[in-house]
């Protein structure tokens, strides 16, 4: 890399790179920054498709951004990188540095056009997944304002949910369908080094389908194509795309084995899963295979019973990549008691291809602790309200953890 000076330890490469979206079409640096904090363009968030993208990209908010990198000063919306490299893990900001080639000479009025995209959108998505929010899945939104109508829910739950209703009823979802969205996409797809499609669910969202065919009619086979997807439907025009790039990667967004699964992303077929996971196996070669496991409060025995079964279904090489839920807390994976979390660990203790992503969950379940006799009762709050909604109950799935939640309360 040729960044022209030293480079801090709060530098990070994302910055000079990196476009990345929100599904409501708002921008923030990287799809690390769980708070919203937005890039800011005329005195409010940016939003692509609907402000001119060269202002977005070279405004002042960037430019004080790319400064501050520079000169070793902390940024609020990077605290989690912070955090995790506390903790031991390797953080999305030690990643880019390592893994994202610089665009010449950094330096904060450097001129250079994005090459990474992480493009959200829309909240088009078929699951109502219990650590997402409506602002990424419209029938989160549509379940979650039927609740606020119907209910009497407490001010923490009440003021989350009614936020990220008027966030969807406040924003104009037709912002990827500007013209001015369209001269963006047509300004950087010729030298674009890699296309990340998340959502709502990407496959369902037909816009990212253009986006690909826009980097095939431009013969930018060089581009690494990339989604996450919740494996729960495979369509042919985006899948059999895969062959005209020399790399790619899907990954696909798997929380528990079977039931587990149905109840952290509900209402998900366990059976349809399977059938496209094989699927998956026979895409290209050059196609690299992933299986994003969301680590959370529901879950935290279930990680061995997931590595089982990838193991047991593989015929090529799938990885296994942990993320680790922040929000909402009160189905943070380290809501536990001590004792639980202790037994988590141990069962952890288990001979796997995987050792560091093991490794990875065993440091942040020691490391970390978000248990309070507050958070238990509103994640069993929680837990009723959804059972109440939905087809499937907790206690008759996750029976040791009900116990758990049953004797917290009860003493």
């Amino acid at each position: 890399m040729n960044f022209g000076r030293t480079v801090s330890d709060t530098f990070c490469m994302y910055p000079w790179v990196n476009v990345h979206t929100n599904t409501d079409g708002r921008c923030k640096l990287c799809c690390n920054i769980y708070t919203e904090d937005y890039i800011q363009h005329e005195g409010r968030d940016a939003i692509l498709g609907k402000d001119p993208w060269e202002a977005i990209w070279y405004g002042e908010h960037m430019v004080n951004v790319r400064h501050k990198m520079l000169a070793g000063e902390k940024l609020k919306e990077c605290t989690r990188c912070y955090e995790h490299e506390e903790k031991g893990l390797e953080s999305s900001r030690q990643w880019a540095n390592k893994a994202l080639p610089a665009p010449g000479i950094i330096e904060p009025f450097t001129k250079f056009d994005p090459t990474y995209l992480e493009l959200r959108l829309g909240n088009v998505c078929n699951l109502k997944c219990a650590g997402c929010w409506s602002v990424s899945s419209d029938q989160l939104y549509k379940e979650r304002k039927q609740i606020l109508n119907q209910e009497q829910l407490p001010t923490w739950l009440y003021d989350q949910w009614k936020h990220e209703v008027d966030s969807v009823e406040k924003f104009d979802w037709s912002w990827y369908e500007t013209e001015e969205f369209q001269y963006f996409i047509d300004s950087v797809v010729p030298n674009l080094k890699r296309l990340y499609l998340t959502g709502g669910e990407p496959t369902l969202i037909n816009m990212n389908r253009v986006i690909i065919d826009k980097l095939i009619e431009a013969n930018n086979h060089g581009c690494y194509v990339c989604w996450t997807t919740n494996l729960t439907n495979w369509p042919p025009e985006f899948y059999d795309k895969l062959d005209f790039f020399d790399a790619s990667e899907v990954q696909m967004s798997i929380d528990g084995f079977e039931m587990t699964n149905t109840y952290c992303r509900y209402p998900t077929n366990w059976k349809s899963v399977e059938k496209n996971f094989e699927k998956a196996q026979r895409l290209p070669d050059q196609c690299t295979l992933k299986v994003y496991f969301v680590y959370q409060a529901w879950n935290i025995f279930d990680v061995r019973n997931v590595i089982e079964w990838i193991s047991n279904n593989q015929r090529r090489r799938v990885d296994f990549v942990p993320i680790f839920l922040e929000s909402p807390e009160w189905i943070h994976s380290c809501i536990w008691p001590k004792h639980v979390r202790d037994e988590v660990c141990e069962s952890l203790n288990f001979a796997t291809p995987y050792q560091g992503a093991i490794q990875s969950i065993i440091n942040y379940t020691q490391n970390t602790d978000k248990y309070s006799k507050e958070n238990i009762e509103k994640m069993s709050y929680y837990i009723n309200m959804l059972d109440k909604y939905r087809k499937h109950k907790f206690k008759d799935i996750f029976p040791e953890l009900d116990f758990i939640i049953q004797h917290e309360q009860s003493n």
